[in-house]
């Protein structure tokens, strides 16, 4: 069997970003396996780009069969706010970009350019963490136990650990001696001034909330108060004896979905992100009516909540939303907000093409995924977030993501939309040395230049 070794190093996981535009590099994390180690090529069917720079930079490709063991540094989970964070599968948290309030976890208040490792010996020491999730001022990870950490601003009150210090550094545990008290929490979703978290029985909780001059009530538990310990929402009334499957947190309001495919909302509802006709806030839940646009037999299956628009996708890959629409994120050809449910982005590059998934950046953009694949933007374009070759440009109709360029042939597996960039999660297997970071915005995705913060840096040569 032939040996791939060093200094040609595997990468097994890659992490790509759309735009870069926090501060300098919304760096990179790329998981190089250490120099001693190797792939064993089962067989080899197609070698390209056989030889390169002496300075490295260059992408070869190997087609063919490979044993590459997974290695404890490998990539399970990204997401993106403000700043980016990655899970890995031994456990650790890296973070990079914008570490105003402490958002990294670090300890410190210094934007990265590159992957710090998140404090772990703490209120995290000997968590096992299952997910974590950047917004926009701060982060949240979420442990297997059923337990939620944060770090970063607090000033809002999103960290729930009943105080309001616009400094954490360092994670911190939510409170549970509460609302909490003997619950496992098993999803949560990070909005920009509020946190939802579902619990095993079925429960629904929030805290944080605070909005000057005043408080929507996007906590739902039927006052206008912020809390800085969590809260249950109020399930007396329309949420009465149902079985709550996902729940999405916006700028100001916050929506529930059931296994039956009804959409809930409540909070800020100024631009009409509530869905329900009016322009109302609601300290409690409310359903909202989408039967004048799905067909019979379709019902929806996800919900995603931007900072003021609200999303819904169905079973037969079809997108309707509601709310803000600026920046053109409802899809529709128009600017024009709508505070009921309209049919969004089923036109333009994704005419006759069925979504699968959609992800929702805070700044006003939608990214879309269809059944082949294949990535779609519209919305909010003014640091390249469309990754449709345009900066500054928004759409408000479907553009397809530019796809020549570092995307091609790369097999994603997580996508995750922040405020003013998005990540890809790439699981396809190359060879590659490292390159420096790009200092700018980015309108088309791209590789970005590879880490010594996890793992050691290699080059290649001729084979």
């Amino acid at each position: 069997m032939k040996q791939i070794s060093n200094p040609l190093h595997k990468l097994s996981l890659t992490v790509v970003a759309v735009a870069i535009v926090i501060f300098s590099v919304q760096a990179i994390i790329t998981n190089l396996v250490s120099p001693a180690e190797t792939a064993t090529a089962l067989s080899i069917t197609s070698i390209t780009a056989n030889s390169g720079s002496i300075d490295g930079g260059n992408l070869v490709t190997i087609t063919g069969d490979f044993d590459i063991p997974h290695t404890p540094t490998d990539i399970v989970q990204i997401s993106a706010g403000s700043h980016s964070l990655a899970l890995t599968r031994d456990n650790q948290i890296f973070a990079w970009g914008n570490n105003f309030n402490g958002r990294l976890g670090d300890g410190t208040l210094v934007h990265r350019s590159t992957p710090v490792s998140v404090d772990m010996t703490g209120v995290l020491a000997g968590k096992n963490i299952s997910r974590v999730f950047a917004a926009n001022t701060y982060s949240l990870a979420l442990s297997a136990e059923g337990r939620v950490y944060g770090w970063g601003d607090g000033e809002n009150e999103q960290l729930g650990n009943s105080t309001n210090t616009l400094n954490n550094p360092f994670p911190v545990a939510v409170d549970t001696t509460g609302a909490l008290a003997g619950k496992t929490i098993t999803q949560i979703s990070a909005g920009f001034s509020q946190v939802l978290a579902l619990s095993s029985d079925g429960g629904l909780y929030a805290w944080g909330g605070i909005f000057s001059p005043s408080t929507p009530g996007s906590l739902g538990d039927g006052t206008w108060s912020s809390s800085n310990i969590p809260v249950a929402v109020d399930m007396s009334g329309v949420l009465s004896n149902r079985t709550i499957t996902q729940i999405s947190a916006g700028a100001w309001h916050s929506l529930a979905l059931d296994d039956q495919g009804n959409v809930f909302a409540w909070g800020g509802n100024s631009l009409g992100q509530l869905g329900n006709g009016t322009n109302i806030d609601s300290n409690i839940p409310i359903a909202i009516d989408l039967s004048n646009v799905l067909a019979s037999g379709e019902t929806i299956t996800s919900i995603a909540a931007s900072r003021t628009a609200s999303f819904a996708l169905s079973n037969r890959g079809n997108l309707y939303a509601w709310g803000d629409n600026s920046s053109g994120q409802l899809g529709n050809v128009t600017n024009t907000d709508s505070n009921l449910p309209i049919s969004a982005g089923n036109l333009g590059a994704l005419t006759n093409r069925t979504i699968v998934q959609i992800f929702i950046g805070s700044s006003d953009y939608v990214i879309a995924q269809d059944y082949e694949g294949n990535f779609y933007t519209w919305g909010n374009g003014a640091f390249g977030q469309l990754g449709n070759g345009t900066i500054g440009q928004n759409s408000n109709i479907p553009v397809a993501v530019y796809s020549s360029s570092a995307l091609a042939g790369r097999n994603i597996t997580q996508v995750a939309a922040g405020s003013l960039h998005a990540l890809v999660l790439d699981s396809t297997i190359w060879l590659t040395s490292p390159t420096e970071p790009q200092q700018s915005k980015s309108a088309r995705p791209y590789t970005p230049s590879i880490s010594n913060q996890i793992n050691q840096q290699g080059r290649w040569k001729r084979l």
